[in-house]
């Protein structure tokens, strides 16, 4: 980046003078942030209550407000180009599989396990879909999905090619020079090499992730490692919902009694969190 120019000024009653322009005082950063939600999410869940529900088209503004108060960086909303969040995606396909899944299976103890991850698919499928309505609505936010894929032999669905596709445009979008600094919310060591590569290129990367959810080696690579660990409620609140009132109900899939964040509607399945994370 060009950091000043020095103009030369004279005039027939004046000698000459240099001024030196300094292009920190005009140029703005452009941040861009790549979010593995599922990465991300394991590092925020154990952070607050796992039923809390996470903003992530409003992670730009926790992160803005870090940039300015801890980095000292000049940023406001203008410098945010876009914040591109990774997840796999239920389709009817897969949940297709795994309904012909259950009608084969012979085994019974495997056929319970099975209809457990059939109505978890099925009920993914429907909360996805209303997120993927609503984010069309979001300012600069882009959802990238991949379609989740059936693991026959382990019962359940599994995210593919994610990590690859966020290393990818991080680089693509350094090459094209989109950005000054990625903000990458993971901590994946598959994404080292993409880290070094932009970092090559004169961009700055600050790593954000949970400990738990840390490569070591991506950790060091980053230029900045921003720990979820230690975000205060303050911080949590600028991009997650509070719990809302909870009511009794009985889980329709084991029975046991558990708290819903809605009000019980007879007829209506209601999973208890262990049910619900199957």
């Amino acid at each position: 980046m060009v950091r000043g120019v020095r103009a030369l000024i004279s005039g027939p009653k004046c000698p000459p003078v240099i001024l030196i322009l300094n292009f920190r005082y005009f140029y703005k950063m452009r941040l861009m942030i790549f979010c593995d939600l599922q990465n991300f999410r394991e590092g925020i869940i154990k952070c607050v209550d796992d039923r809390t529900f996470i903003e992530y088209w409003n992670i730009h503004r926790f992160v803005l407000e870090f940039i300015k108060n801890v980095l000292k960086w000049k940023v406001d909303e203008e410098s945010i180009i876009r914040t591109y969040v990774y997840t796999g995606e239920y389709t009817t396909d897969e949940n297709k599989k795994i309904a012909k899944h259950l009608s084969t299976e012979t085994d019974t103890h495997r056929k319970q396990k099975i209809q457990e991850s059939l109505d978890a698919a099925n009920r993914g499928y429907e909360h996805q879909q209303n997120f993927f309505k609503s984010a069309k609505a979001f300012n600069f936010f882009e959802i990238c999905a991949l379609p989740l894929k059936y693991d026959y032999d382990n019962i359940r669905l599994f995210q593919k090619g994610v990590d690859v596709q966020l290393a990818v445009d991080v680089v693509s979008h350094a090459y094209m020079n989109n950005y000054d600094t990625a903000i990458i919310c993971t901590g994946d060591i598959d994404l080292v090499k993409s880290v070094e590569r932009v970092k090559l290129l004169g961009k700055r990367v600050i790593v954000v992730a949970h400990p738990d959810n840390m490569s070591q080696t991506l950790h060091k690579e980053g230029d900045y490692f921003l720990n979820v660990a230690k975000l205060t409620k303050d911080d949590l609140k600028t991009f997650t919902c509070p719990e809302k009132e909870m009511y009794d109900a009985v889980c329709s899939t084991c029975g046991e009694k558990c708290k819903v964040p809605f009000m019980p509607v007879k007829g209506k399945h209601i999973s208890c969190k262990k049910c619900f994370k199957r």
